[in-house]
């Protein structure tokens, strides 16, 4: 793997150009707020991380300029539903909040919606989400891309 303009790529043999690797990739882009769904986040921050402790975070506002953090930016713009992530997190939609990296950096989480749960009036609001490792010393270590969320009817 390799890092060309702040994205981590990993190269293939017989490929010429890289592919790009997202340590944060869902299963969904778009959760129906009428009839429920469930957006399931893969965490991958590579087996140099793996066991590390991590935290699930989110912003309502955007992803620019986003948060520095220790050298490198968190790409969220931190708002009222980043607080909300942090400090509810054992009972927000987003789940689980924070945890350990497997053996090979992995986890998952889930964004559930039940049906009629929120109000249709959040049809088109976007979300995004990313998540931070922190090392033995619980300095930031890895930060994944933001990933997004939608609401429809």
């Amino acid at each position: 793997m390799a890092t060309i303009g702040g994205s981590i790529f990993r190269f293939l043999p017989k490929n010429d150009s890289p592919t790009p690797v997202h340590p944060l990739s869902s299963s969904t882009p778009t959760v129906s707020l009428l009839f429920g769904g469930t957006q399931t986040l893969q965490l991958d921050a590579g087996s140099a991380h793996a066991g590390e402790f991590f935290v699930m975070t989110g912003s309502a506002s955007g992803v620019h300029p986003g948060v520095p953090l220790d050298g490198t930016v968190l790409p969220l713009q931190f708002d009222a539903y980043s607080m909300m992530l942090l400090e509810f997190a054992p009972t927000s939609p987003l789940a689980p909040g924070y945890g350990h990296l497997d053996g090979q950096g992995r986890a998952t989480a889930n964004f559930h919606v039940a049906p009629f749960q929120y109000s249709l009036m959040l049809s088109g609001v976007v979300l995004h989400h990313a998540f931070i490792t922190f090392d033995a010393n619980f300095g930031p270590s890895f930060v994944s891309n933001a990933e997004q969320l939608s609401f429809s009817i």
